[in-house]
């Protein structure tokens, strides 16, 4: 499940470009209801897409067994940042 602009969406990981006009989804839901359906499956959907350092530890505790990282882990200029990467595996060793 991913999150974008507000809605839940499937999307096909290959049409992720900065150009959001060749994004291609499989799915998009009508309502914006990620947090209801994590709630209403627990452990049973994996978040995506918006998760950043501050939001992740929120969406594990709603029930997401997983939650799905790209973008957060890297910095302005557009460099991998392990700092980032080791937060949120100790905020998972520590659940």
């Amino acid at each position: 499940m991913d999150l974008h602009q507000g809605k839940v969406k499937q999307i096909v990981g290959s049409s992720l470009s900065t150009n959001l006009a060749n994004l291609i989804t499989n799915f998009i839901s009508d309502q914006s209801a990620a947090l209801g359906a994590v709630k209403t499956f627990p452990n049973g959907l994996q978040v995506g897409e918006g998760i950043s350092l501050k939001n992740a530890q929120y969406w594990i505790e709603q029930g997401a067994p997983n939650i799905i990282v790209t973008s957060c882990l890297f910095n302005k200029d557009g460099q991998f940042d392990l700092s980032k990467l080791q937060k949120l595996v100790r905020f998972n060793r520590e659940r």
